[in-house]
């Protein structure tokens, strides 16, 4: 009999087909929408070229080592989610299902035997509670890897974008050294003009010009290159064109005098090394455990049989404590105990050496930092003196005082000064950078500028 398709048994025998056509249309959606979301955020960066916030971007979300490590990290948690699982009921079904003939009787049985079985864990000697333990330290361990991975890539990062920016910045510093090179020039052509004596000094003075524009090919090569460098580090196509932040801002006014306390509380690697410790020492317990019995609560409820072959489904119920001591293993746990001790061991060892590294790292960057700091005043001092030093030169040559290679030393040193203290003033955010990197804040304060 044919069936009227708009009748509601219809649409019931095509919900599921219908469902399953919807779950798909919304996946596909969801996917392209996310797709689209990247391209939209990163868009801006493409066209307009991208910040180091940008970049960050780039690192926390899709580097691939990155993804790789978030993993991990994931799968270490599932591996404690099944570790606690022994301490939860195990229950089990089974079906016993066959027929049976009795030659004596004369008869034939067939019989499904159905039956459910639960058991709970009581005590063991804390081998389970020692091996959760360890599985929550191998998660521990696992983020704190991913952590240190990213702090090492974002202080990679820092550390090549701020070398595009001294590049970048020395760059603009040569464009307008060449100007004034213009000007000198236009200078002596206009003396040279009237005074054909002095003809030679524009020779030298286009002499140095030309030398200065083949610097500038070089330090386009060089900016060029450390670009290159930034897109290595983060596995992206970005264009860096926006200046860095001062990291002078992220830095406290004095140094911090517990500088062991904070490494051992926010450094990665640190925190990294002190949760393997802690795992390990926590399967040597688990392993000295071995000797210690175990006590389990044990339910049953089976299908009861008779000697004549009749059957009661879940007529036979038992309920029952299960204590099982090992006597010998073949020295297995011992080897396993033996193991992880020394496993604990060089955790330890590790552990001692990181923070005595990081600390006396985390002194020097300090340092170096309060050093620049005097450094870059007095060079501001000398850019100062060096300017009225060349204008007074630049008259004296007007009149006739100075030769043009005097001029051309003083203009030349009055640009060596602002690019010295250029330079100083980038290696000091190096060394801001580093130092944040050392104590294991530079992750947290770079996430400010979001």
């Amino acid at each position: 009999m044919h069936q009227n398709p708009e009748s509601s048994t219809e649409y019931i025998r095509f919900a599921p087909y219908l469902l399953a056509r919807a779950t798909r249309s919304l996946r596909i959606y969801y996917g392209l929408m996310r797709k689209y979301l990247v391209i939209f955020l990163l868009a801006p960066c493409l066209s307009h070229g991208a910040s180091l916030n940008d970049f960050l971007w780039v690192i926390g979300e899709q580097h691939p080592r990155i993804v790789a490590a978030t993993e991990s990290a994931t799968s270490s948690a599932y591996l404690t989610d099944a570790a606690r699982g022994a301490w939860l009921p195990q229950v089990a079904a089974n079906v016993q299902a066959g027929s049976s003939h009795s030659v004596l009787y004369s008869g034939s049985n067939n019989s499904v035997r159905p039956g459910v079985t639960a058991s709970q864990l009581l005590f063991d000697g804390g081998k389970t509670s020692n091996s959760i333990k360890a599985r929550e330290e191998d998660t521990a361990a696992a983020i704190a890897q991913h952590n240190e991975l990213k702090l090492t890539l974002t202080s990679r990062l820092a550390e090549t974008y701020l070398e595009w920016h001294r590049q970048t910045e020395l760059q603009k510093l040569s464009n307008e050294q060449l100007l004034a090179l213009r000007k000198i020039e236009k200078t002596v052509a206009d003396i040279a003009s009237f005074d054909k004596g002095r003809a030679s000094d524009l020779t030298l003075v286009k002499m140095r010009i030309s030398q200065l524009a083949n610097s500038q090919e070089a330090r386009n090569l060089s900016i060029r290159d450390v670009a290159m460098q930034l897109q290595q580090i983060c596995s992206c196509t970005l264009v860096p064109t926006e200046a860095p932040p001062n990291f002078g801002k992220f830095l406290p006014a004095h140094e911090p005098d517990n500088i062991g306390n904070l490494l051992r509380t926010q450094h990665p690697a640190i925190l990294g090394a002190t949760a393997r410790r802690n795992s390990a020492n926590a399967d040597a317990e688990a392993a000295a455990a071995w000797w210690k019995p175990s006590v389990a609560l044990q339910l049953s409820s089976q299908t009861e049989q008779d000697y004549f072959g009749k059957t009661r489904q879940f007529g036979l119920n038992t309920i029952g404590l299960n204590v099982s001591a090992p006597l010998f293993d073949g020295n297995t746990s011992n080897a396993r105990e033996y193991a992880a001790r020394a496993r604990t061991r060089s955790s330890d060892a590790s552990l001692a050496a990181g923070i005595s590294e990081l600390e006396a790292e985390s002194h020097r960057l300090w340092m170096l930092v309060e050093q620049r700091k005097q450094r870059i005043a007095t060079l501001k001092q000398l850019i100062q003196e060096t300017n009225i030093t060349f204008d007074i030169v630049l008259e004296q040559f007007r009149l006739g005082r100075r030769n043009v290679i005097e001029v051309l030393s003083y203009e030349n040193e009055r640009f060596a000064a602002r690019g010295q203290a250029l330079s100083e003033e980038v290696d000091q955010d190096l060394a801001r950078a580093k130092w944040l990197a050392s104590i294991g804040k530079l992750n947290e304060k770079l996430e400010t500028l979001k």
